[in-house]
């Protein structure tokens, strides 16, 4: 298998920008060290940096594992902006877990919450590579069911502990294919599944 002799510019920069956005949003010690390997230098290789898996063969991110990088307890909820995932083309997982994010934002100057779909899909609605997705004990507002039937190739979607409480959050799932597990635990449904 050949070895990553750097990862592509454009994600390289793309995970900066990620780092940069949990460090602006009152990121804790433990987890700034969780990314102490992600450096700005050219020359670091992003392949080996902590949270990080790439593919060989192609050079790009494959999975990023995100989770539980947001302390809410000390720094309350916080809004994703979903186009910071733009970038990774490839992206095969990636786990969002234990954030608290409660919503997404319009853009990387205005943090606040949106009702509209458009920004979901933005970013993280148009990984058509998806095959696993993690957003468990998030709150996120607004309506992403639309979203979730974009993502064709996801086999493995969890939602527990998502704070849902009505199923027109979830109609999406029906246009899911491919979705070999889905959980939903620790959520309100009642008896109103799609």
């Amino acid at each position: 298998m050949p070895e990553c002799n750097g990862c592509l510019e454009k994600e390289r920069m793309a995970l900066l920008q990620i780092k940069a956005f949990f460090v602006s949003n009152g990121t804790s010690d433990y987890v700034l060290h969780k990314l102490d390997s992600w450096v700005d230098d050219r020359s670091a290789n992003c392949c080996g940096w902590d949270l990080v898996k790439y593919n060989p063969l192609t050079g790009h991110v494959s999975d990023l594992s995100l989770g539980k990088l947001h302390n809410f307890s000390a720094d309350g909820y916080l809004f994703l902006n979903g186009s910071l995932f733009l970038p990774f083309e490839d992206l095969r997982g990636l786990d969002l877990s234990l954030n608290w994010f409660h919503g997404f934002v319009e853009d990387e100057h205005q943090w606040r919450a949106l009702d509209d779909i458009l920004e979901f899909r933005r970013g993280l609605c148009e990984m058509k590579n998806l095959e696993k997705l993690n957003l468990s004990s998030n709150g996120f507002s607004g309506n992403f069911s639309k979203c979730l039937g974009y993502l064709s190739n996801l086999r493995v979607l969890d939602l527990k502990h998502k704070f849902l409480n009505d199923s027109i959050y979830l109609q999406g799932l029906c246009k899911m294919k491919n979705l070999e597990k889905l959980d939903l635990s620790h959520n309100n449904f009642g008896d109103n599944l799609p």
